[in-house]
């Protein structure tokens, strides 16, 4: 039976301490499945699954849902063209590689699990390799939880892992950790898995680690997101990366990147501006993490989504103001989350998250640019709608839209700083790494802690649905590898 808050914990032994139980969880279930016997798994938050029960699509290539709907998607097509997306750059190729070539195997796993996948995804949008979980995240790792529960799992919630245990041989033994009311006490255990998930809550450890972040991103609630994992590893001996990139998408409005609102700023018809009253991108040719580089690049962080009421009729009649699916934060239930701000533009207006104008003159003004800044720029991007053709950023022309109807809306937008992407440097067994590139014995990092999987900018061209996949397959990874080491 699994172990849930004991109201007096005493000190106790294992086989496998798993830290973090979202991709920690993928790990407790591939272990037990190994034949590690005795597992204990520690949550900080009071639900299980961590940032993963958010989570969306899953990256894999050759899958069984592939095979089975004729899918073409080879494991060296997709591990060239990452690569290249990166510019073999701070991605660590053999990490990457790892997490490719598992990447199909952990589909059919999870299949066996009890996961269902829609099988459609050929005939979407949606690139090759994305994998949409029935229930997304959340029925994943139900069904995950489940299997582990029935293994004999051990389960310490709203337990925090404080310090990793070593002897005089730097060989892991044990982790400390603590009670969300302060009681101490140690695990001694043959091996650790470190799946705290990132530091996005940190901004101390952004500042000292992440080139992109600024405290002029907007950043959501990430209460339980600290840097414990990477703060134990690196008192532990392991080496911690020089960069570590920050998941970052744009625009966002001020009420966040859940509701109906953050999908209508994103319109593809509508006009991006920023402080100055100028236009700095195609509004409709980039995904988000790149809309997020070039708000990065805006003075202030800041951006404007501008419509008119011809455009405010087409985002109520495409219904581009109500949620598409997003689903909510992994902690909904432990702290008051925003209410999701879907509606018609109206409601917005009186809530003050749309701004309705009767000039330009008015726009400017709220927005800080010069009147005439703002107007040439408006002038400029209606003749280039008369004419079918944008100049300078080449908008396609099924998207060029004047503004000439007033009442005239503005949104005012930010870059939004997610969850980071690596840290802990390991190598492709996801073992942890010591600072002379030697391994940490028993020590290892799994999910969007392991450094190396993802650049500077995420790779939803050519892996989308990698964030949720390499938590995945690192937690499989990890299992197995630990496996090995407790069970010789």
């Amino acid at each position: 039976m699994p172990l849930k808050e004991k109201s007096a914990i005493e000190n106790l032994e294992a086989d496998l301490v798993i830290l973090g139980s979202g991709g920690g969880m993928v790990a407790a279930v591939t272990a037990a499945e190994e034949g590690v016997k005795n597992i204990i798994v520690i949550e900080k938050q009071g639900v299980l699954g961590g940032n993963t029960r958010l989570a969306g699509g899953i990256f894999a290539c050759e899958s069984p849902v592939q095979k089975r709907a004729n899918i073409v998607a080879e494991k060296d097509e997709f591990f060239k063209k990452a690569m290249r997306w990166f510019h073999w750059d701070i991605v660590d190729p053999m990490v990457l590689r790892a997490f490719i070539d598992q990447s199909g195997d952990t589909i059919r796993w999870l299949e066996e699990n009890g996961v269902a996948f829609a099988e459609k995804f050929a005939q979407s949008e949606q690139p090759r390799g994305n994998h949409r979980p029935k229930g997304r995240g959340l029925e994943l790792m139900a069904a995950l939880i489940k299997k582990a529960e029935t293994m004999g799992v051990k389960i310490l919630l709203r337990t925090q892992g404080q310090k990793i245990l070593q002897d005089g041989s730097g060989k892991v033994s044990g982790v400390v950790a603590a009670t969300r009311d302060g009681k101490k006490f140690e695990i001694k255990a043959k091996a650790v898995i470190i799946a705290t998930g990132g530091f996005s809550g940190n901004t101390e450890l952004l500042g000292k680690h992440c080139p992109d972040y600024s405290d002029q991103m907007h950043k959501g609630k990430w209460p339980y997101h600290t840097g414990d994992g990477l703060l134990m590893a690196a008192e532990a001996g392991a080496a911690i990366a020089d960069i570590i990139p920050i998941f970052h998408i744009g625009p966002v409005p001020a009420s966040g990147p859940w509701g109906g609102l953050a999908n209508g700023v994103k319109a593809p018809f509508t006009v991006w501006v920023n402080k100055r009253g100028k236009r700095y991108i195609d509004e409709s040719g980039y995904e988000v993490w790149e809309n997020g580089n070039a708000i990065r690049l805006q003075p202030d962080m800041e951006t404007y989504t501008l419509f008119d009421d011809a455009i405010r009729k087409t985002l109520e009649d495409q219904k581009l103001l109500t949620t598409l699916g997003w689903g909510k934060a992994p902690w909904e239930n432990e702290i008051d989350q925003p209410s999701e701000q879907d509606g018609m533009v109206a409601e917005l207006v009186k809530k003050g998250l749309v701004r309705q104008f009767n000039g330009w003159k008015d726009v400017a003004e709220w927005i800080g640019a010069e009147p005439s800044e703002l107007k040439a720029t408006i002038n400029e991007y209606n003749v280039a709608c008369d004419q079918g053709r944008d100049p300078i950023f080449a908008k396609a022309p099924k998207y060029l839209r004047p503004l000439r109807k007033a009442p005239y809306y503005a949104v005012r937008c930010y870059v939004h700083g997610g969850e980071t992407m690596g840290g802990v440097r390991v190598n492709a067994r996801m073992e942890t790494l010591d600072t002379n590139t030697g391994v940490i014995p028993g020590l290892y990092t799994a999910s969007v802690l392991a450094h190396g999987w993802s650049g500077q900018t995420y790779p939803g061209h050519e892996l989308r649905g990698s964030a949720f996949g390499f938590a995945l397959n690192s937690g499989r990874i990890t299992g197995k590898s630990a496996a090995v080491f407790i069970t010789g």
